[in-house]
Order: structure tokens, then sequence, then C-alpha cells
């Protein structure tokens, strides 16, 4: 996505923790091997620049396999929110499908669908920089900061 890596470089200087959760159901398929994927994860994280995501959460399975950490589930999100010591109410959940925002709410994040439709979101943006854009001005205006750390 153009302009990727600076956005995300403007939520680092803002002190958010980022994380990347996706679903891969291409291993599960037998499509490409967790070795593969862990590739791919290594070649964007290059190309956004160094280390632009302080975590990945991939849910390798097959839809039908009824994996319970499958977006929509909000699992990935609260198991980041586990391992990295995240407030997932202080944090915020940007997706571009439906599946993203049902996972960001039910985790219990502010969600930003980025789109022309909210689709149950607390906001929409058209681009990434607007979904940043939002997020800044809600962090600011938000008061107080909670002892745990936003993602």
């Amino acid at each position: 996505m153009p302009g990727a890596a600076a956005q995300l470089r403007r939520l680092k200087r803002a002190g958010f923790f980022l994380v990347l959760v996706t679903n891969q159901s291409g291993v599960g398929r037998g499509l490409l091997t967790l070795d593969a994927l862990e590739e791919i994860h290594r070649r964007m994280q290059a190309a956004l620049g160094r280390n632009a995501f302080d975590a990945i959460y991939a849910c390798p399975h097959h839809p039908q396999t009824g994996c319970p950490c499958r977006k929509p589930s909000p699992q990935m999100i609260l198991r980041a929110c586990s391992d990295h010591g995240l407030d997932a109410a202080a944090s915020f959940m940007v997706g571009d499908s439906v599946r993203d925002i049902a996972m960001g709410r039910a985790a219990g994040c502010r969600t930003v669908f980025r789109g022309t439709a909210a689709h149950g979101a607390d906001h929409a943006a058209t681009t990434l920089r607007g979904a940043v854009d939002w997020i800044l001005r809600r962090r600011r205006g938000a008061g107080g900061r909670s002892r745990r750390r936003r993602g």
C-alpha cells in the first residue's frame, strides 16, 4: 500500500505498539508452508522499514477447520494483548474487511474501516493516512493513559 511505511512510522513515533493480525489460509490449503509465510513476513518488514510491526500473529488454518483463532474471532488480538501487556480498550484495529471490524469490536478495540463505508466501525477512512490521522486525534483527546500499552 503506497505510503504505508510512513503511516506506520507516525504511529510508532506516537508510542503505539504495532501488531499485524492476519488469516493466512494458504498454509492450511497447502499453497505455502509456514516457513514460506515467515519469509513473506520478513520481506514485508524489510520493505516497510526495520521492525515496522512489533509483532505478527497469523492464523494459518483452513477456513473449514473451525479454528478458534481465525478472524473474526478476537483470539489473536487478545493473545497479543496478553503477550505484550496491551490494553485492548486503549487500542485501535484498522482493517479493510467486515471480518476485521468484527474481530476488533469483539476484542474491545476502537475500530477503523479502511474504505468508504464504516461497516459497523467507529470510523471509516478512505486512506491509511486518514485512519492514522483519526487515531492520533482520538488518542490525544482521550485524556488519561492506561497503565497498559496501547496496541
